[in-house]
């Protein structure tokens, strides 16, 4: 059998305002004054949310899928979007995704339903029931419910997927704490950039460190701020050797933050040419 896809929500997360996904510029705020002898606070920086939103919620796309699959579905995930509403007073920011259910997951997942039954109705009575402040739109019917775990209702209701695999996962007593530590394993970090940057805020050791990594990543091609003070100091700067790792070997414990794809390979190519000498 293909595989079927569907699109629908992100079981488990639970958004990113007011829980345990809101950003915490802290840590990064502390580690830049630590690293550069300077006292900054949060209005000393331009932080990135967009980019760090999108980066936690693939991270949690990709230990959704890790868990489900552990659990023995045969599924992967895609990261479509976030939806943010406009306020946040009756419901939170979701994951968008697709989903891709691999041969025999459908069956998979109605079997462990049916050997679930009575964790199923609870979970649909308690979901789906509506109380003061709550108005479902959906019934609260265990059996009506289980009607829907088909490819066909999942492709025409963007909730029923998303319900269905959440309900495992609580059942299975994987909740908001287990994925958000699952995530923070993942090294997303929340980006920034520093306001009025001056040189001389920086300690001694910190200015070294910056003229050499600055001056590495110009050589690559990559931009910062700071650029100008390699330019000054250009002839005043020991040549640095780097691995194919990216590790600095002349230098031990300098590294640049991150390196992308395409400056991993000009290290490697670089090695190549050494190797060819």
């Amino acid at each position: 059998m293909a595989t079927q896809k569907f699109k629908s929500y992100l079981p488990i997360f639970p958004g990113f305002y007011s829980t345990v996904f809101e950003s915490d510029e802290s840590d990064e705020i502390y580690q830049y004054n630590q690293d550069n002898g300077t006292d900054k606070d949060y209005d000393d920086f331009e932080w990135d949310y967009e980019a760090w939103k999108t980066d936690n919620a693939k991270a949690a796309v990709l230990c959704i899928a890790e868990k489900l699959n552990e659990l023995g579905f045969d599924l992967k995930i895609k990261y479509r979007s976030i939806y943010s509403p406009t306020e946040y007073n009756f419901e939170n920011d979701c994951i968008n995704v697709t989903y891709y259910f691999q041969s025999g997951c459908i069956k998979a997942v109605q079997k462990y339903i049916k050997a679930n039954f009575a964790k199923w109705t609870e979970y649909i009575k308690d979901r789906f029931t509506s109380y003061d402040g709550f108005m479902s739109f959906y019934t609260n019917d265990a059996d009506e419910w289980f009607k829907k775990v088909t490819i066909t209702e999942m492709k025409r209701d963007f909730q029923v997927g998303g319900t269905v695999l959440d309900f495992i996962l609580w059942n299975e007593k994987y909740e908001v704490y287990h994925l958000a530590q699952d995530v923070s394993e993942k090294d997303v970090y929340l980006s920034y950039t520093v306001k009025d940057f001056e040189f001389s805020d920086l300690s001694e050791n910190a200015k070294q460190k910056a003229i050499k990594a600055y001056r590495e990543l110009k050589k690559f091609g990559h931009y910062a701020p700071e650029i100008e003070v390699v330019e000054a100091m250009e002839n005043e700067t020991p040549e640095l050797k780097y691995d194919s790792k990216g590790n600095c070997l002349n230098m031990p414990g300098l590294e640049i933050e991150r390196p992308d794809p395409n400056q991993l390979d000009l290290f490697k190519d670089k090695d190549k040419d050494k190797d060819k000498n």
